[in-house]
């Protein structure tokens, strides 16, 4: 697809889509502290993630400098769970965390694709790369199950193990290591848009499924498929401001200015 999109089909740039989803993200959780009762809220909260999901693979796509992409995210999204957890006493790991892990994964995985579609690797570095890749992602399943392995129930993640795999299904289709020449044209179609819009679509239906399973009901993960209209108008365009910083700032930011209100309005910061 040409990258000069015109026209009403293609309206939202990335940064649009980081705001749609915030907008979003703030009526989950207002929704979560002032009016649990109504599912509404958490309804529409459900937009959010796989946008996040969504614009976390195509971020992977582009960052050159992975390392310093992954210790990043981590780090700050430790600093702000350690503030968290010393004023909450809440050990349930943020969504930044969540996401670092789905980067790691993501980078792993572009490693031992292109080390097993490079004719040139030997063998046993394909091996490695394959092995390597298979202890990270045991190793990642492990933290996000900590309960299942250690018994202790306090230590869990936003979204679990399967929310983590939520950004990596939707890279499966990365072949961005490719040389051009190398890709065929199906290829360039699944690397693109289009591919990563029906990968999203299949996680959305992966985690709402692994959730009816493990909750034996309707839950509402299910309503995560609302957010697929919006990337479907996605015109793969940045947009005329550069916001890459703007969902780790506005995340920790929203969580705090909610919680002081719900503070103020139960009276306990006056106490």
């Amino acid at each position: 697809m040409s990258e000069n999109r015109t026209g009403a089909f293609y309206l939202f740039s990335n940064n649009a889509l980081k705001i749609i989803a915030c907008i979003f993200m703030v009526v989950d959780h207002f929704g979560m502290l002032f009016f649990p009762q109504h599912e509404v809220f958490r309804i529409l909260g459900r937009i959010a993630f796989p946008i996040f999901a969504f614009l976390i693979a195509e971020g992977c796509k582009y960052t050159r400098n992975k390392m310093m992409h992954f210790a990043f995210l981590f780090s700050f999204g430790m600093v702000i769970q350690i503030a968290y957890g010393i004023i909450t006493h809440d050990l349930l790991m943020s969504v930044l965390l969540t996401f670092s892990l789905s980067i790691l994964v993501i980078y792993v995985m572009q490693y031992m694709q292109k080390t097993l579609l490079d004719k040139e690797s030997r063998v046993e570095n394909k091996i490695i790369s394959v092995l390597f890749f298979l202890m990270v992602l045991f190793a990642v399943f492990f933290l996000t199950n900590f309960e299942l392995f250690t018994g202790y129930k306090k230590l869990m993640f936003d979204y679990g193990f399967t929310g983590v795999l939520f950004p990596v299904i939707i890279s499966l289709f990365d072949f961005s290591f490719l040389e051009e020449e190398r890709k065929l044209k199906v290829l360039s179609f699944l690397d693109g848009k289009w591919g990563r819009l029906l990968l999203t679509i299949i996680a959305c239906v992966i985690l709402s499924l692994f959730n009816s399973l493990v909750l034996y009901k309707m839950n509402l993960c299910w309503f995560s498929l609302l957010a697929i209209p919006f990337l479907l108008f996605y015109n793969q365009k940045r947009g005329n401001w550069n916001l890459k910083y703007m969902f780790y700032i506005f995340y920790p930011l929203h969580i705090v200015i909610l919680e002081v209100i719900a503070m103020l309005i139960s009276g306990s910061l006056l106490y």
